[in-house]
């Protein structure tokens, strides 16, 4: 019998080498899958700020060109987002009317290309001063 007892010492130590590495694998797998939902929600948040800054920069421009200053290109900084917008301006007669098409691209973004923080957004507007 003591032979036989002497033949499987060890065999516990295989079984618990095997839990104690695949707990260490979900350990990393659960901790891997944070940091890519924080970095995601991060990254989410930051591109609802950058749409806002340069929605802000169309409607500024916007108004700028209803009041008569459609610049071809004016840049300036929201919250850490550079924003830059450029207005173009058609002219359009209808007789008796003459008005302007305003085409307004704002573009805001946040760190340089390359990096994983990285983000821009674009929004194109259009204004009239059609009567």
């Amino acid at each position: 019998m003591i032979g036989r007892i002497r033949k499987q010492d060890g065999f516990s130590a295989m079984i618990a080498l095997v839990l104690v590495t695949l707990l260490g694998l979900v350990g990393v797998y659960m901790s891997t899958q944070g940091t890519v939902g924080q970095l995601s929600t991060t990254l989410s948040l930051n591109g609802m700020q950058a749409w806002f800054a340069a929605r802000s920069g169309a409607d500024w421009g916007a108004l700028r060109a209803l009041n008569g200053s459609c610049a071809a290109s004016t840049s300036f900084t929201i919250d850490g987002y550079s924003v830059t917008v450029t207005c173009a301006s058609t002219a359009v007669t209808e007789p008796p009317d003459t008005y302007n098409i305003y085409s307004i691209v704002a573009s805001a973004a946040r760190g340089s290309n390359g990096e994983l923080t990285h983000i821009s957004r674009t929004v194109r507007a259009f204004a009239t001063n059609a009567p």
